[in-house]
């Protein structure tokens, strides 16, 4: 560790300690990301995880590159980890906001593919994305492929890779950098000839999700343009991950329980004493139904039942 590191590393130590996230995000930016990449390398992963989380975007992706291979993947195994999740997660959400930027392209992908399928619910938070929003709904089991590539070649790519997918109904085409240039149909592929290339298939004309757009949105979306899968970008267009109807039908399922738990709280005699408790402006509280009434109820039941 060069001296610079080494004087700069008990300040850190002592503002994760003292979880001052702020201060430690602006002494981290301001050190060369060699010296940052030092830091965490001499310190415990999951120190060495929650300070990379509060590095802002950029310099996050410059401090990763400088990381050898094995610190990269301690990191990675940490920011997974629940404890980290929860340390973000005890976070004030408006502290969230500000201080946790997009990971680096990289780094998410890399995080959400060492995760299965049940950890990714429980772990989203780590990626910055809020409560509800598309970010912890979407899958990054989907299919990519690159516009100078030939459609036989696409093709080949998608058999050894769409397995594993969500759908392969849709691929997706990204550039080099990752960035999310059009979709097409698989039958587009299938029906071109095969030394034509991706590009003359393409037409640009697609429509994306944000990662920190509500879910609703999502449904909203899948329902108006009919598609059976629909991409999830981040601000900078980068493709994250996709959403499908089945995962439209959970985000709707969650929405109808919740509506059917506030029907039952607004309804029955538990709501009618909240009611009587506290009337509405202008309104006088009504008697509540006393041993005489319910018995009388009791009986006209009794008379249905033996009619039957």
């Amino acid at each position: 560790m060069n001296p610079t590191a080494a004087l700069i590393e008990p300040e850190v130590l002592e503002l994760l300690r003292e979880k001052q996230y702020a201060e430690l995000r602006e002494v981290l930016h301001v050190l060369p990301a060699a010296d940052v990449a030092d830091i965490l390398s001499g310190i415990e992963p999951t120190d060495a995880a929650i300070a990379f989380r509060f590095l802002p975007r950029d310099d996050a992706g410059t401090v990763f590159s400088y990381l050898d291979g094995d610190t990269q993947e301690r990191i990675i195994r940490q920011l997974g980890d629940s404890s980290a999740v929860t340390i973000i997660e005890s976070m004030d959400p408006d502290d969230r906001v500000r201080l946790l930027d997009e990971l680096p392209h990289d780094v998410a992908q890399r995080i959400i593919a060492s995760l299965s399928p049940e950890e990714r619910k429980s772990t989203q938070a780590i990626l910055g994305y809020p409560v509800r929003s598309v970010g912890r709904l979407m899958t990054p089991d989907y299919v990519r492929i690159r516009p100078e590539w030939t459609v036989a070649r696409a093709l080949d790519h998608i058999r050894r890779y769409g397995r594993d997918a969500e759908t392969i109904n849709v691929v997706y085409v990204v550039d080099d950098m990752g960035v999310l240039i059009d979709d097409l149909r698989l039958r587009q592929l299938i029906m071109a000839e095969p030394d034509a290339t991706v590009e003359s298939q393409m037409n640009r004309q697609f429509v994306t999700l944000r990662a920190d757009q509500p879910q609703e949105d999502a449904v909203e979306l899948l329902q108006k343009y009919d598609r059976v899968a629909m991409p999830v970008i981040d601000s900078r267009g980068i493709l994250l991950g996709i959403i499908t109807p089945r995962r439209r039908r959970r985000c709707c399922r969650a929405g109808s329980h919740r509506g059917h738990a506030e029907a039952r709280r607004c309804s029955g005699p538990r709501a009618a004493l909240r009611r009587n408790a506290h009337p509405g402006p202008g309104q006088e509280a009504r008697p509540l139904a006393g041993p005489a009434v319910h018995e009388r109820a009791a009986h006209q039941q009794r008379h249905r039942l033996l009619r039957r």
